[in-house]
């Protein structure tokens, strides 16, 4: 255990502290020595028990406004996070949009490039592919033929 002299309104007082924690001990006792004149003062005849009082108090104080300003800045953080994690959801919808639209373009490139792969190959007609183009025409033919006597046969027939 370590033990810390400190100076207080021309009191000294001797504290026992942590080995190591002398530094903070000091720190905090510079604290309570710079509250310690207004405190003498507004204690007035109560002397020093009742300024050490006032000096806890005003301590409490600003450590009571410390947490409030901690709890206001923890609720903003806390929304911003929220906002944040809504942004970032939104973010990774957009971006499995955009990997699902890329698949797709990729598979119709691919399409488009073997269609311009068959059209660049020239290609020899065979013996069946020339018959079904034959026998195309002939259906074609055949149908344009058989929609022309429809026609006729619609027509009103003549008054003799």
């Amino acid at each position: 255990m370590a033990r810390v002299s400190l100076d207080i309104g021309g009191t000294r007082w001797t504290v026992n502290t942590r080995e190591g924690g002398e530094a903070e001990v000091q720190r905090l006792g510079r604290i309570v020595a710079e509250r310690w004149p207004q405190a003498l003062r507004a204690a007035g005849d109560g002397g020093i028990p009742q300024a050490l009082l006032l000096t806890a108090l005003m301590l409490a104080d600003e450590v009571s406004e410390a947490q409030a300003q901690l709890a206001d800045q923890a609720t903003r953080l806390e929304a911003q996070s929220v906002q944040i994690e809504e942004q970032s959801a939104l973010l990774d919808a957009q971006a499995s949009q955009l990997e699902e639209q890329s698949a797709l373009l990729d598979a119709q490139t691919a399409q488009f490039n073997d269609q311009a792969a068959q059209l660049a190959t020239p290609s020899v007609p065979s013996d069946s592919a020339q018959a079904e183009a034959v026998d195309l025409d002939t259906l074609v033919a055949i149908a344009e033929r058989l929609e022309g006597l429809a026609e006729a046969l619609e027509q009103p027939a003549p008054n003799d």
